[in-house]
């Protein structure tokens, strides 16, 4: 239906207007437009404690995702804009790690609606082709999640999955 109300979100964004410091972040090399790391398939969980679920975007991918999202911030696609603010390289929109992390709470239930609520903390960027890792641990409905990248802790959340 399409009256229905599907999401209520809201958003705080921290960010300083002073530059980076000199030498805080070291620009790297980007990879092809098409290296990713692994996807693991979606599969249902059953435990308390699930194996990490793994994600990586290339830089296309990011392109695409830009696309869909209409968000065209070119940190998201251009290694010159993004080491101009102070990251390393090409960096993966926030919304799509976000949404690798819903990804795997909502293996926790079936159904078309298996979350209730959610909040992330982003910590640290992710770089285009990173091999990133989601897991949790579940208590009652509530699932602690974190999205590691290179031995990085990146992005933390807690998800109320639906009874």
């Amino acid at each position: 239906r399409n009256d229905e109300r599907v999401l209520d979100a809201a958003a705080t964004f921290l960010m300083s207007g002073e530059a980076p410091p000199a030498g805080s972040t070291a620009s790297r090399d980007e990879p092809p437009a098409l290296a990713v790391g692994i996807n693991d398939p979606l599969r249902p969980v059953d435990s308390e404690h699930w194996g990490p679920l793994r994600r990586s975007a290339s830089r296309a991918d990011l392109v695409r995702y830009a696309s869909a999202t209409a968000d065209f911030n070119p940190i998201h696609w251009d290694h010159d804009s993004a080491t101009a603010a102070g990251l390393p390289g090409v960096v993966c929109h926030g919304l799509l790690l976000a949404s690798w992390m819903f990804q795997s709470a909502s293996r926790l239930r079936p159904g078309d609606r298996p979350l209730a609520e959610a909040k992330v903390r982003f910590k640290a960027p992710v770089v285009a082709a990173a091999a990133c890792e989601i897991s949790g641990t579940v208590a009652d409905d509530t699932a602690d999640l974190s999205l590691t990248a290179e031995g990085t802790e990146c992005v933390t959340g807690r998800v109320v999955v639906t009874p």
